[in-house]
Order: structure tokens, then sequence, then C-alpha cells
């Protein structure tokens, strides 16, 4: 399975993490090309105000693969966004269960009742914290220790060998940090801090972050769904002339915000997410990480380079970018 035209107007296709910020995007957008969205909660508190933007709702859980067989029947394509974020503060276990065996369960249930195709949001963390200039989708992906990174990297690996095996049609999209309405963790979280004045801005290491237009984000996503390569990854680019972080510009020079390394922060915060999860990566993931790479440096990932080959392929078939490039300077990550 090569190049793959995936036609989402009158497809009918679940969604997983339709309450989120990009996968909620992605659903919105498809129903406005006439695509049959059904989106998969875990509570039903959040089925109806899907309901009336318009969604089929399925209740239904990544640890409960009964939920997903009946959440995926009649499906022509999975978009899978749900999964354990890289702030919240639980033990491996819960990362493994959700972002790996989730995944897992997730795909099977989309094989066995004949999907299409199948999209995963990945991360572009799957590269670990030590990414370095010209990162793009041929860079070799390692374990670094962190959970959110780590069981990311796992989990695209599952979907991607189902691809090159022949099992489904599946692309995985690796998005950078999103930013745009309705964000908190990289819009609405600094400007309450400024606010209060304690918001700590790394002036010193000199890293890049590649921050990510919600916007871009989806159409990143869609132009994988629909014209991405099976077994292909994807790293989605801000668009030419696209927005930028305005959030960000009146914090440089910022006198009330305190500098600080952001590479040992990065460090700490990873550390005190290890100690919190209460149990050693090896031993959760079942010899899969390395230690090596665990005891390894989380520099700033500086995610630029030259243009991939498999952006170049999406842009011929006339799609939004998808590649790591055009990072925006923020003093650090």
């Amino acid at each position: 399975m090569n190049q793959v035209e995936f036609e989402s107007t009158g497809a009918r296709i679940l969604v997983t993490g339709a309450t989120g910020l990009i996968g909620g995007g992605l659903a919105r957008h498809l129903l406005t090309v006439g695509a049959e969205v059904r989106a998969l909660v875990r509570r039903t508190g959040s089925a109806s105000g899907l309901r009336a933007e318009g969604m089929d709702v399925a209740i239904g859980d990544l640890t409960d693969p009964s939920s997903l067989a009946k959440a995926v029947e009649g499906c022509d394509a999975v978009a899978h966004f749900a999964g354990v974020l890289g702030d919240e503060a639980v033990p491996w276990a819960r990362f493994m269960a959700v972002n790996v065996e989730g995944t897992r369960s997730l795909l099977t249930s989309a094989v066995e009742s004949g999907v299409r195709r199948f999209l995963y949001a990945s991360s572009v963390w799957a590269y670990g914290f030590d990414a370095g200039p010209g990162t793009d989708e041929t860079t070799p992906a390692r374990p670094c220790g962190d959970p959110y990174c780590d069981t990311k990297l796992l989990a695209q690996n599952i979907v991607l060998d189902a691809a090159r095996r022949g099992d489904v049609s599946a692309v995985v999209v690796q998005p950078s940090p999103v930013y745009g309405p309705q964000d908190d963790a990289w819009t609405a979280a600094p400007l309450r801090l400024l606010r209060r004045r304690l918001l700590a801005v790394p002036g010193r290491s000199g890293g890049m972050i590649q921050p990510l237009y919600v916007s871009d984000a989806v159409d990143g996503a869609l132009a994988a769904l629909t014209r991405g390569e099976s077994g292909q990854a994807y790293i989605p680019l801000r668009h030419a002339g696209a927005h930028r972080p305005r959030v960000l510009r009146p914090l440089h020079g910022h006198g009330d915000a305190a500098a600080v390394d952001a590479v040992a922060a990065a460090r700490r915060v990873a550390e005190l997410r290890r100690a919190r999860s209460g149990a050693r990566a090896d031993h959760a993931t079942g010899g899969h990480l390395h230690e090596d790479r665990r005891r390894g440096h989380l520099s700033a990932g500086d995610l630029l380079g030259e243009e991939g080959a498999p952006a170049a392929r999406l842009r011929a078939a006339g799609q939004p970018r998808c590649r790591n490039g055009g990072g925006t300077r923020v003093g650090g990550t």
C-alpha cells in the first residue's frame, strides 16, 4: 500500500479525542465536507454538545476493547487523537494502557471491521527531548525515558507496522505543540501566569520550539488522512505567512519574568514526572526502553531542517505542508 486518496465526503469516520483541540477541530471540519462523524467519548456528559454539532456519539474507553469494536462498526476510517497527555502525572502503567494498548485494541478492531483508513496522532516528541537540528520524518525515533514520548513512539510503531504488513492503510501525524483558540497549555495558561507575574521565560539556553497554530494542525491531519502515503509519518508545518504566536511577543524583555535555564528545567520536569509515575520505564514497557537512552540528556529540541520528501509528496498532491520547519524562537523549550 502506497499513495492512497481517501475521500472523506460521505465517509463514516470515527474520531477519538473529539473533545480535544486537534481531534475536535478535525471532527468539525469533516462535518463541513459532508462526512458522517462518530465521536468516541468516555462520559455521557460530553455527548450532548457533540450531538448538537451534528456528530454521532459512541460511549467507550480505550481500555475496553469491546466498546472499541462496537464504536468502529460500520466506519470507513478512524482518526485516533485520544490518549494520556504529557502533563498528566499518572503512572507509567496508565500511559501504557491507554496510549499503547488502547491504540493496539482500536487498530485491531478497525482491521477486523474492514476500516479502509486509519490515522494515528502521535507527536514530534516521539523523536525524544534531545531531537536536534534537521530532525524530520526520516530521523530514527528512539526512547528517551519520558512516558508520554515513549508511549507515543511505541503506539505509532504499532500503527506503522500494521500498515507496512498490509493489514490496513494507515498514516501517522506528528504535530508539535499546538496553540490557538480553546487551548490552555500554550495560549491561555501563559497569559494567566503573565498577569499574575509568575511566568518564567527561558532566557539562557537559546533553545527552539515549533509552535503550530491549531488550524494548521487540523489541515495537516486532514492532508495525512486523505492524501498521505500508507506506512508514513508526517510532521505538520505552519502555512507560509500564517498565524504566529503573538501571545509570546510581549514576553520578550518582560521585567517581571524570571529567566531560567530551559534545558535544566526540562530535565527537572521529566525527573519529577518519572518520580510521580512510581514505576521504572523498562518494567512498564516490558523492556522496550534502553537504559542509556533513559539516562541521556534532555536538551532543548530544535526541530528545524531541510524539506523532507514525505512533505513534498503531500504538497505535490495539492495538500497543506506536513514537515518540520519555520520554527519560532521563544527562548527555549
